[in-house]
């Protein structure tokens, strides 16, 4: 007859079996909260201007998928709860960490536009704003980000294309003007007054976005 397994070699053998179980899990778990995408993003922690002890980063995904991840590091470590997951960058714009806030300026795959806010100390989100209206997809590329006296204002480039002013606590709209910002113009802040360095140069109120005189 079979000898019977004595219940305390049964017993060691199960917790064997269990402990490999656990640790193949948390192996991957580990594993799968792995970033190993490229960072597209990199930034310091205001006041700071360094990245070394602590960053602001968004990197691709664990295989280089399409959704982004937005994180605060630490010494290496991770500060916010969780990460958040972004839609794709607009091309040619950086975020802008202003008023305790990181800015983002994303699109989505059906085009839409939209600037994102989230809270820089826990990662929470905030609000979605300053989205243009169409055709600006067919016709126009995101322009630069300003931050002044608590007005945040987005340019669209374009003919036509968009000055977006909105409130940075609350993402409400003050103002929209729909104007011709061409392509390649740059724009700067003076002041309270934005500049496109065009031919005639044009200028904007920052704070309404009403036009201005060029004047000096």
């Amino acid at each position: 007859m079979p000898q019977a397994i004595p219940g305390k070699k049964l017993a060691v053998g199960l917790v064997v079996i269990l402990l490999g179980t656990i640790g193949a899990l948390l192996w991957g778990y580990v594993e799968g909260r792995t970033l190993r995408g490229d960072i597209l993003v990199e930034l310091p922690i205001p006041p700071s201007e360094s990245t070394v002890e602590e960053r602001l980063l968004i990197r691709r995904g664990f295989d280089q998928r399409r959704h982004l991840f937005m994180l605060r590091e630490r010494g290496g470590e991770e500060v916010w709860p969780e990460r958040r997951v972004l839609y794709a960058l607009q091309e040619g714009t950086t975020p802008v960490i202003a008023g305790g806030l990181v800015l983002v300026r994303t699109r989505r795959s059906s085009g839409l536009h939209e600037t994102h806010a989230f809270d820089v100390a826990t990662g929470e989100f905030k609000w979605a704003s300053a989205t243009p209206l169409p055709p600006f997809d067919a016709t126009g590329g995101p322009g630069p980000t300003f931050v002044r006296d608590g007005v945040v204002t987005e340019v669209y480039q374009g003919d036509p294309g968009e000055i977006i002013g909105v409130d940075l606590a609350t993402g409400e709209e003050r103002y929209r003007q729909t104007v011709s910002v061409p392509r390649d113009a740059a724009v700067t802040l003076e002041g309270q007054r934005l500049r496109v360095l065009s031919d005639p140069p044009l200028c904007f109120s920052q704070r309404s976005g009403a036009p201005t005189d060029c004047a000096p």
